[in-house]
C-alpha cells in the first residue's frame, strides 16, 4: 500500500512510504482505515470457508514500524467491523470490533453480534458484550469499517432505510448509543432522500454526513443532540464520468476523492477546486488527515 502526502493549500502528492509490513496476508489489499498521531490502522482480509475476518496493523510510516494485533475471536458467516478511538495521549488508542458469533435460531437469519475492545494499555482483546447492529458496508468500500472518531467518539453508518437510518456510536468508556439520521419525507423522489453514497466525515470536531444525490449534495452536523442542516449545493465536477470513492475533511473544506481527480469544496465560499489528478490510479483510495511523527 502506498502513502501520498498532500499539503494543504497546494495539494502536491509526495510519495512517503509503502507499507507491506512483514507477515501480512498478501492474497489480499491492504486497506487504511483510520490515522491518528502519526498512525495508522491498516486491514487486509484473510478468510475461509466459514470465516471471514482481517489483520489489523497499526503503522508509523515515518518510522517504519509496524505491529501486528493478535487475532481475535472468529467472526462467522460475516466481515467484522473495526473502528479506531484515540485519546489526548499520543500513545492511547482503543480498537473495537463488532463480530457475528452466529445465528440465534437456526436458519432464522437472526444474527447475534458482539463486541471486543484492543487497548493500548493492555495489548490483548477484551469481550465488552453483545451490540444490536453490525455496521453498514460503505458505498464503495470493501469493508464495513468505514467509521469516523469526532468529538470522543466512534460513529458508523448502520441503515439507510425508511423512515430513518440509523448510526451507532460508541465512547472510550465504551458506552454504546444508536441515533437516528436526519429525517427527508418519503414524498421526496428517492434519489432526493438519504442515498447509499452518504459519507461520515469529521467537520471541525462533529460528526457529520454528506448526502450525495444525482447532482447536488446535502450537508448535515450532529450539533447537541440532534441533526443540524449545513448547506445543500450543485456539484461541479457530475457529469457522470467521476464517481466519488472517499471523502474527508480538513477545517471548512471537504475533499471529496474520485477515481480520477481529488476536488475540494469551502463550505464558507461555497467554490470548488480541482486539485489535480494522482500519481497514480486510485483503487481503494482512503485519505485522512495526518501528521508525521517519529514517536513510537
Amino acid at each position: 500500500m502506498k502513502l501520498y502526502l498532500l499539503k494543504p493549500g497546494k495539494f502536491n502528492y509526495r510519495h512517503h512510504a509503502t507499507v507491506d509490513p512483514p507477515g501480512r496476508s498478501a492474497d489480499h489489499h491492504m486497506h487504511m482505515i483510520a490515522s491518528f498521531n502519526g498512525l495508522v490502522c491498516c486491514i487486509n482480509q484473510l478468510s475461509d470457508e466459514h470465516e471471514v475476518d482481517y489483520q489489523i496493523w497499526i503503522c508509523n510510516p515515518s518510522t517504519e514500524e509496524t505491529l501486528l494485533l493478535p487475532q481475535g475471536r472468529p467472526s462467522v458467516w460475516t466481515e467484522p467491523s473495526i473502528g479506531v478511538a484515540y485519546g489526548p495521549d499520543i500513545s492511547e488508542y482503543k480498537i473495537f470490533r463488532i463480530f457475528c458469533v452466529g445465528k440465534r435460531n437456526a436458519g432464522k437469519g437472526d444474527y447475534l453480534y458482539e463486541c471486543e475492545v484492543y487497548s493500548s494499555s493492555t495489548g490483548a482483546w477484551r469481550g465488552i458484550g453483545p451490540v444490536l447492529h453490525l455496521p453498514m458496508y460503505v458505498c464503495f468500500s470493501p469493508h464495513r469499517s468505514g467509521h469516523v472518531f469526532a468529538g470522543g467518539k466512534i460513529y458508523w453508518l448502520v441503515s439507510l432505510e425508511d423512515p430513518a437510518g440509523i448510526m451507532l456510536s460508541v465512547d472510550m468508556e465504551e458506552n454504546f448509543e444508536v441515533m437516528e439520521l436526519p429525517y427527508y419525507s418519503t414524498e421526496l423522489r428517492e434519489e432526493d432522500r438519504i442515498t447509499v453514497a452518504t459519507y461520515l466525515i469529521n467537520l471541525g470536531g462533529s460528526p457529520s454526513l454528506v448526502v450525495l444525490h444525482a447532482d447536488y449534495f446535502d450537508v448535515w452536523e450532529w450539533k447537541e443532540a440532534s441533526w443540524v442542516f449545513v448547506i445543500a449545493d450543485e456539484f461541479d465536477f457530475m457529469d457522470f464520468a467521476e464517481i466519488v470513492l472517499f471523502m474527508t475533511s480538513s477545517e471548512k473544506e471537504i475533499l471529496f476523492v474520485t477515481d480520477s481527480h481529488l476536488w475540494t469544496y469551502h463550505l464558507d465560499t461555497r467554490k470548488w477546486k480541482k486539485r489535480g489528478r494522482p500519481p497514480t490510479r486510485f483503487t481503494n483510495p482512503a485519505i485522512f488527515p495526518f501528521t508525521e511523527s517519529l514517536l513510537p
